[in-house]
């Protein structure tokens, strides 16, 4: 994308306005999906629409979006393939269709990041909990599976040849032309990318230190609850009897993510 912008309006185009119109349909799919779930969490639209905001205005998802730069678009791309692969899984939950609409979409989130691919056993294991439910027996209910396999199975091979048409090898995405930063560099030859001698430094940033006022630390981050304040309100939901289910899948999904990023070398450079 940012290199077709480039050709139609030449190397002074600031990619900042691609990302700017990514953050704004990341945003808007966000909302888009808190409306089409509603049953799970029986948020009013209005409060879905603060959500919303605080997601636009409160999260990494401003500074992505000021700041440009092609780590920055996957970032967004990523999110917003997401947000529409959530909110087609669950339109697709009522009108019976076959989620080949969200594979297709998760799919290209895993494209864009590989980190993503978690999404990948999401989608599977509910549209398998879908079928079981309709009292589909466990072999009707693994073929419902295909068609999302199918497509997520394409889009796997075009990069599979994508790799091997540029580094030589269907299984080497590059990360051997990977040039860490100096600043994270030692760290690397030291004990890896991903260590248990990272943890108390990133779990610093993320959820305990304040960046302001402004200092050497500014771009390392800050607390998510110090400076989103809304997330808080994830403790009081677990108090909700009528949303258990929901609360606790959403926590295991929180903790599993939080694993890798804990565990990674540096915190996400300019993570505020």
């Amino acid at each position: 994308v940012l290199f077709r912008s480039v050709l139609l309006f030449g190397a002074d185009w600031s990619d900042a306005w691609l990302t700017m119109g990514l953050g704004t349909l990341a945003t808007t799919a966000i909302f888009s999906m808190l409306e089409v779930t509603k049953r799970l969490h029986g948020l009013s639209t209005s409060k879905s629409l603060l959500l919303t905001l605080a997601f636009g205005f409160g999260s990494p998802c401003l500074p992505l979006v000021l700041g440009g730069t092609v780590w920055h678009v996957s970032q967004l791309f990523t999110t917003l393939f997401l947000a529409l692969a959530v909110t087609a899984t669950f339109r697709d939950d009522s009108a019976g269709r076959s989620y080949v609409v969200p594979g297709v979409l998760v799919g290209m989130a895993c494209l864009t990041r590989a980190s993503a691919v978690g999404a990948v056993a999401w989608l599977l294991a509910h549209v398998y909990a879908q079928a079981r439910s309709k009292s589909a027996s466990r072999l009707s209910a693994a073929c419902a599976t295909l068609p999302a396999i199918s497509v997520l199975g394409a889009l796997a091979s075009l990069l599979l040849i994508y790799n091997f048409a540029r580094f030589g090898s269907p299984l080497d995405n590059g990360v051997g032309y990977h040039q860490p930063d100096p600043m994270i560099l030692e760290d690397i030859r030291a004990h890896g990318l991903f260590s248990f001698y990272y943890l108390p430094r990133n779990f610093f940033y993320h959820y305990i230190a304040y960046p302001f006022p402004a200092s050497e630390d500014l771009l390392m981050g800050g607390s998510l609850f110090l400076m989103t304040p809304l997330y808080l309100g994830a403790f009081l939901a677990s108090e909700s009897k009528d949303l258990s289910r929901t609360v606790w899948g959403l926590w295991a999904t929180v903790v599993l993510l939080a694993i890798p990023s804990l565990l990674l070398c540096g915190t996400g450079w300019t993570q505020l």
